[in-house]
């Protein structure tokens, strides 16, 4: 992870690893559960968003995908104040996906070379 020790990051992380080295399905499930249970933070579903973007692109539900990062960049957009450590763990989770997940977060691979 971005090496930030917040309790919405550890479960971003473990999230992020299930779906890479594990089952997304069962992630994706997990998510949904983190995302419904309570009343999550601003931040929390953020991130539990980007990772439930992660998840479907992986099981190949791309309009999924899409629809839930449209819903995290909306929110983070509206955000008069968004958290720097939500914001920094995004940046760090844009580089990650680029690397191997490929949701496009805005990352360096957004860019298309000639």
């Amino acid at each position: 992870g971005c090496g930030c020790e917040h309790s919405h990051d550890k479960r971003f992380n473990e999230f992020v690893t299930g779906i890479q080295t594990g089952d997304p399905k069962k992630t994706l499930k997990l998510i949904k559960k983190a995302l419904s249970k309570g009343t999550p933070s601003a931040n929390d579903t953020i991130l539990f968003k980007i990772a439930e973007s992660m998840a479907y692109d992986k099981i190949g539900d791309h309009d999924q995908a899409e629809a839930s990062l449209t819903l995290a960049s909306k929110m983070i957009l509206t955000d008069s104040s968004p958290d720097e450590h939500v914001l920094g763990c995004l940046l760090y989770t844009s580089d990650a996906a680029d690397e191997g997940l490929g949701v496009d977060l805005g990352g360096p691979s957004a860019i298309k070379k000639k």
